[in-house]
C-alpha cells in the first residue's frame, strides 16, 4: 500500500510482510453506515441481509482471485508457517439505489453507487499476532450527471473497490518479497 494508496496505516514496530506467500481470508463482516436503515425503508430486514451478504461474498471473491492470480500467492484455509490472515470489514456501507429485486426490473437513477470503508488487519497466522492495519474509503464515481443503478451496477462498482485494495496489499506483499534480503518493515512496504 504505497504512500497515499489507504487514508489510515498502523504497522506493529518490525513487522515484515516478506515470508508469507499464502494468504488465510477471514469471512467477511459488513455493516451498514448508521443511518442507512432510515434512509432506506424500502429494504427489510432479509433484504438488508442479502446486500450484506452479496457484498460480503463479492468481496471474498475478488481478493481470492486477484491475490492468486499471478500464482506468486496461495489462498489457504488452515494457519500455518508463511501464511498471512487477512481479516476485512466493510464499515460504513451505504448504497444509493440498493436494488433488491431483479436487476432488469429495479431501476434507479443517482449520481454515485455510494461508498464503503475497508478496515483490513494483517495478522501471522500462527502466533495471531497484528502485523499491520489499514483503512481507506471508497466512494463510487460520481460523473455529475444521474446514471441508472442496479443490482449489476452497484455490484460493479464494489468489484471495482475490491479490486483495488486487493491489487494494493499484493503490490505491497511484492514489494515486501522483493526486498526480503534486507527484511523489509511493513511500514516500508505498505507506505
Amino acid at each position: 500500500m504505497q504512500n497515499g494508496q489507504v487514508d489510515e496505516l498502523y504497522v506493529a514496530p518490525g513487522a515484515s510482510l516478506s515470508s508469507y506467500n499464502k494468504l488465510l481470508i477471514d469471512p467477511v463482516d459488513v455493516a451498514f453506515e448508521r443511518d442507512w436503515k432510515q434512509r432506506h425503508p424500502e429494504v427489510d430486514s432479509e433484504d438488508a441481509a442479502k446486500v450484506r451478504g452479496r457484498v460480503s461474498a463479492g468481496f471474498s471473491d475478488v481478493f481470492t482471485h486477484e491475490l492468486a492470480k499471478n500464482g506468486t500467492y496461495t489462498v489457504v484455509y488452515q494457519p500455518g508457517p508463511g501464511v498471512l490472515r487477512v481479516h476485512a470489514a466493510i464499515l460504513n456501507l451505504d448504497v444509493a439505489a440498493p436494488s433488491v429485486i431483479a436487476p432488469t426490473n429495479g431501476n434507479s437513477y443517482v449520481v454515485s453507487p455510494g461508498e464503503m470503508t475497508l478496515l483490513l488487519e494483517l495478522y501471522d497466522s500462527r502466533a495471531g499476532a497484528l502485523l499491520a492495519r489499514a483503512i481507506d474509503r471508497k466512494r463510487g464515481r460520481e460523473t455529475g450527471s444521474v446514471e441508472i443503478a442496479n443490482a449489476d451496477t452497484n455490484a460493479a462498482a464494489s468489484r471495482q473497490a475490491f479490486t483495488e485494495w486487493a491489487d494494493t496489499l499484493r503490490d505491497a506483499l511484492d514489494a515486501a518479497r522483493e526486498t526480503s534480503t534486507a527484511k523489509a518493515p511493513v511500514n516500508e512496504a505498505l507506505r
